[in-house]
């Protein structure tokens, strides 16, 4: 039987790309980008991916406090401004529409059949992670939709994950599945999560440091360079006949029993401590949530009610001076998508 395809939308991920790249405005030439643009977004890739059902997952209150206390300069200095110099001249007043258009984007996704899924102190990975492993688990056909590369550590036989990055080898945006990573990046994905330790990440997290020649800061090292390093992480460990993920401890013992030079790096105690607190902050496949907030999760995946409203849709849109010929286009698209039956959280 064939399994029903849901798509999973990080949606800040979404909004924040179209907010810098889109210069679409209102009727009255205000910038309305972030939130024309994430509609038409998603409405592309829900042409091209045909899903059922759409959760779209937004950033909770207070997100990244959990992993700020393990390391405390975790996404410190974000600034949502100077993103879009060619709409923007003020950054005070980019601020405030970027905000704005959030509220506005949310409004309008309440009168679209799909989800939307908000909880304090969660960012939007965890939820997906939370939703991808433990609720929809193997009885979908999962497509998270992201440019973040963190989430291939969540891809297997069910789950794939869409970059909306156009480039020449694919014009159309890459899907990124289990035979993607193997093939193309030589990485089994439940490895994803030690070659981001080993790496670090943009939201203030350092990764490895190759030897610094003198009078130069020490670099990093790239994601290619450390699975060549770790040519293993092509697949799973095997224990008894079982397949299994590797670990932290096994990067270390092979590195230790090397005798090139390369691997003095990843042994020496700051960078040990440094790849176990990285697990702690990037990995998503067991992902460290509160039982409040996952009965959260399955609460509102349950009880919140979804349905096409194409009145107030466009009565929305015309609030903010939209009166745009692809409206209707949009709503055929998205009736398409029905509410999920999750009765099976109650079993």
């Amino acid at each position: 039987m064939k399994k029903e395809k849901i798509l999973l939308v990080d949606v800040l991920n979404l909004y924040t790309r179209n907010f810098v790249a889109n210069q679409l405005s209102d009727d009255d030439g205000n910038h309305l980008g972030g939130v024309l643009g994430s509609i038409m977004s998603l409405r592309s890739v829900v042409e091209k991916i045909k899903p059922k059902h759409i959760i779209c997952c937004w950033e909770g209150k207070g997100s990244s406090e959990r992993r700020r206390k393990i390391l405390q300069e975790y996404k410190a200095g974000r600034k949502w401004t100077g993103l879009n110099r060619k709409s923007f001249s003020d950054p005070e007043l980019e601020r405030i529409s970027f905000k704005e258009q959030i509220t506005k984007l949310k409004v309008l996704f309440s009168y679209l059949p799909i989800h939307q899924l908000s909880v304090d102190y969660l960012e939007a990975d965890d939820m997906i992670a939370y939703s991808c492993k433990k609720i929809l688990k193997n009885q979908y056909q999962k497509v998270i939709l992201s440019t973040d590369r963190d989430y291939f550590q969540l891809i297997d036989d069910d789950t794939q994950l869409f970059r909306p990055i156009k480039s020449k080898a694919n014009p159309n945006g890459e899907m990124i599945t289990k035979d993607y990573m193997i093939d193309e990046l030589k990485c089994y994905p439940s490895n994803w999560i030690l070659v981001k330790c080993a790496t670090g990440d943009s939201d203030n997290i350092d990764g490895v440091k190759n030897e610094a020649k003198s009078g130069k800061k020490p670099r990093g090292i790239g994601s290619g360079t450390f699975i060549k390093d770790f040519p293993f992480l092509v697949d799973q460990k095997t224990i008894e006949d079982k397949k299994t993920n590797y670990e932290i401890e096994d990067i270390i013992k092979f590195a230790q029993e090397q005798k090139e030079p390369k691997y003095q790096k990843y042994c020496k105690p700051i960078s040990v401590e440094l790849l176990k607190r990285n697990q702690e902050l990037i990995q998503l496949l067991d992902p460290d949530i509160s039982m409040t907030s996952t009965l959260a999760i399955e609460r509102i995946l349950k009880e919140q009610q979804v349905r096409l409203n194409s009145f107030k849709f466009r009565l929305e849109l015309s609030s903010i001076q939209v009166s745009n010929r692809f409206i209707d286009s949009w709503l055929d698209t998205f009736a398409e998508i029905i509410p999920l039956n999750l009765l099976i959280l109650g079993k």
